[in-house]
């Protein structure tokens, strides 16, 4: 989708899908790679909701930062690039 190439500088809410992602879990994975996430309990504090929030909630209030076209799916699957979007560089799709 090309939506937020729009966006990029605006605020903008972030909202907690109903379904879980049938990955097994990757974004774990992901974030617990070199430069991520040190500590399991950090991992837990950063992927769980907070108390109160649950699926289907407004979690955030965000700044949408420069979105890049990268076609080849090689670069998408570039270590710091799936850090960063915290998803395989075949899941995330070309944007």
């Amino acid at each position: 989708s090309t939506v937020f190439r729009r966006l990029a500088g605006k605020w903008c809410c972030l909202h907690v899908g109903q379904r879980t992602y049938p990955d097994g879990g990757m974004h774990r994975e992901i974030m617990q790679r070199p430069g991520g996430v040190k500590t399991e309990g950090e991992l837990d504090r950063l992927t769980n909701l907070p108390a109160g929030f649950s699926k289907g909630h407004v979690v955030a209030i965000l700044e949408v930062g420069e979105t890049a076209l990268m076609e080849r799916q090689a670069d998408r699957e570039a270590p710091e690039v799936e850090l960063g979007a915290v998803a395989t560089g075949q899941a995330m799709g070309r944007y």
